[in-house]
């Protein structure tokens, strides 16, 4: 009996809940802060900064023609004007708002549901990889997440105590919901259907809601007609109808992954089974409430569904615009588990194995879509005096522009004017005239290209600057980035000094040179190949004869001979810090064949990086010797026991050949 008295009143100390909170804010803070200034702003993000820091007045025709609702940028243009027009800056303001949001989670659920839920749901959301994820995106979503719990708190203040001045708060901050991304009506259909159970018993708190539902349909009424003539239409818009498989994937992310779907979904399940058999074996404690747990429950799966179906009509399918349906998610696995009618060391215990699956599936350092940063700084760093570069697509000006060069991004109405005095160009629509540009004078051409599939899908631009005269030298593809360097005909793409060099030996291939950099003085290992073999030796595996650029030989690769000639490097003793690869080759294939480059770093047969390149994509015309070019940078956390493997693949019966292969090694400046 002692024991139980001290443990209330350790619950109910207000110095443990003081500690309870300034841990999880502090946990919060350190996580979604930590990586953070390592990030760059990627998709929609340049968007929402370029814009924000507008003066309102020059919004207004932006808000009336645009898919997204003002709310956001209306307030990152407040938030940006007292701490700057930065990445830091901007991002900072949704993390502040995903703290925000696990500061009222841990309230609401400490009112409204139990002292035990209250950390576990505050566990659960402070290890949600797309809570942190999106804390991050300078866009909407955190905003989201923060007035959604804001509003189901509200929600249930006015259904058990009503008052005037609660009706007012539910029906602002709904109102706010709507103006921060419009399929978060799907939080407020919620609200409709649950609120009907409470009418036996609150029937003063359910007509309290129905007059904040009224009112907010009043306020929202006139912007209405804005949002219809703003919704996207099927062919369109740039997403498509989604299908099962997007939406399996989609909740499997929500849940954290595939294992802790199966976990969460057993948890709801079998909480079912046991509401069905509560009366008889009493699984839950009496203070279990059932309302409160389907309102969680259809939280969680309605927005999904009803996003889903409205998707099959207006293509508005995307994890994050029903983000909020994980908050959902957390509050019902955390009810059910608090409520469970057995001692509260065995709760624990049983919670424990769902802790440690989500230690392990959490992800401090999320992968994003583009690394904008990075590129710029490439770019930078191969820029000279007869050197232009060319964005595509057009929009993506803005997040080049941020790095390149911040005041021309500020200077908002001159950007574009700013970045063509730097021989910074951004073609419209796949097209670019050469306007102003002295093409005589130009001895490389860096092309950047993001969403290629929707301004250059036939990739016109790379046609029309090799009708230029110039070739592709290097390409890098990172995620949804692909830099392209080109140079003039005639000019070496990276002219080497050669300083040392190591023919081949017995039945070796590879001749070894080693060189420096004339323009950026590094040093670059060069490993090539004819494909000639040495006559004493016959021919190796894959070498055939007769089918040649040069000499008499190739390397065949077909479902007989997958593997071309390659290198196998050991990171640690062979690659010394070399990060930058650059490949080129003589290829020619039959159509249809899937011939193609892969760069893989392995270690015990695990593969930890795979960058790989069709030689059909390409090269477009089959049966016909080309120089195919390729180019990737491993990453730098590599461990020291693996290996790097380059060289061509072909599974396929239809078969490709390679021809003076080379690969050339260099440290990433």
């Amino acid at each position: 009996m002692t024991e139980i008295v001290l443990k209330e009143r350790f619950w109910k100390s207000k110095k443990v809940w003081y500690l309870v909170l300034f841990i999880f804010i502090f946990l919060n803070l350190f996580s979604k802060f930590y990586y953070l200034p390592e990030e760059s702003i990627y998709g929609d993000e340049a968007y929402s900064i370029y814009h924000a820091q507008k003066p309102l007045s020059e919004l207004v025709d932006i808000f009336l023609h645009d898919q997204n609702p003002p709310m956001q940028i209306v307030t990152l243009h407040y938030w940006m004007a007292a701490f700057g027009v930065t990445d830091i800056s901007a991002k900072s303001f949704s993390v502040i708002l995903s703290v925000l949001c696990s500061i009222v989670l841990l309230f609401f659920s400490k009112k409204f549901l139990n002292k035990e839920a209250t950390i576990y749901v505050s566990i659960l959301f402070l290890l949600s990889n797309v809570q942190l994820f999106y804390s991050h995106e300078v866009r909407t979503y955190a905003m989201v997440q923060f007035l959604c719990i804001c509003s189901f708190y509200f929600y249930f203040e006015l259904i058990y105590r009503p008052s005037k001045g609660k009706i007012s708060m539910l029906t602002l901050i709904n109102l706010l919901l709507l103006f921060s991304h419009y399929l978060t009506i799907f939080i407020l259909v919620t609200q409709f259907l649950c609120v009907w159970m409470y009418f036996k018993n609150n029937r003063k708190g359910v007509i309290s809601y129905i007059v904040s539902g009224f009112l907010l349909v009043i306020l929202f009424l006139p912007w209405l007609k804005i949002l219809i003539a703003n919704l996207p239409k099927n062919g369109s818009f740039w997403m498509s109808t989604p299908h099962f498989g997007e939406l399996k994937i989609f909740i499997f992310m929500l849940n954290g992954n595939e294992l802790l779907f199966f976990i969460f979904s057993g948890i709801i399940l079998s909480s079912v089974l046991m509401i069905l058999l509560n009366k008889r074996f009493r699984f839950f404690v009496k203070e279990f409430d059932i309302k409160k747990y389907t309102i969680f429950l259809v939280l969680y799966l309605l927005p999904i569904a009803l996003d889903f179906i409205v998707a099959q009509y207006s293509p508005v399918f995307l994890l994050r615009y029903f983000l909020y349906s994980s908050i959902g998610l957390f509050l019902v696995v955390a009810y059910i588990i608090s409520n469970l009618n057995i001692m509260a060391p065995i709760r624990v215990l049983l919670f424990l194995p769902l802790l440690a699956f989500l230690l392990i599936a959490f992800d401090a350092k999320p992968q994003k879509e583009d690394d904008w940063r990075s590129l710029v700084s490439q770019v930078k760093s191969l820029q000279n005096k007869k050197t232009i570069v060319l964005i595509s697509a057009s929009y993506k000006f803005k997040d080049f522009c941020f790095y390149y060069d911040l005041p021309a991004f500020k200077d908002y109405n001159n950007s574009l004017k700013r970045l063509e005095q730097q021989n910074v160009f951004c073609p419209l629509g796949g097209f670019f005239d050469w306007k102003g540009v002295d093409v005589d004078s130009v001895d490389q051409i860096l092309f950047v290209q993001a969403h290629r599939q929707f301004e250059d899908p036939k990739e016109k631009l790379k046609e029309n600057i090799l009708d230029k005269k110039f070739r592709i030298c290097s390409e890098y593809s990172e995620r949804n980035i692909t830099l392209t360097i080109f140079k003039r005909e005639g000019l070496d793409c990276n002219p080497l000094k050669i300083i040392g060099e190591q023919l081949p030996t017995k039945n070796e291939f590879w001749k070894i040179q080693t060189g420096i950099r004339e323009q950026l003085l590094d040093t670059v290992l060069v490993y090539s190949t004819d494909m000639e073999p040495n006559p004493l030796f016959g021919l190796p595996y894959g070498i055939i004869e007769g089918i040649a650029k040069s000499g008499n030989f190739s390397s065949k690769i077909d479902s007989h001979s997958e593997y071309s000639v390659g290198i196998v490097k050991s990171i640690k003793d062979d690659l010394k810090g070399f990060r930058e690869i650059n490949i080129s080759a003589n290829t020619f294939y039959e159509e249809g064949s899937k011939g193609r480059v892969v760069v893989s770093v392995e270690r015990a047969g695990q593969i930890l990086y795979w960058k790989d390149a069709f030689i059909s994509d390409k090269l477009k015309t089959p049966k016909e010797w080309h120089e195919m070019v390729f180019s990737t940078i491993i990453p730098d956390d590599l461990p020291d026991d693996c290996v790097l493997k380059v060289y061509f693949w072909n599974q396929d019966a239809k078969p490709a050949y390679v021809d003076d292969f080379q690969i050339k090694l260099s440290k990433v400046l």
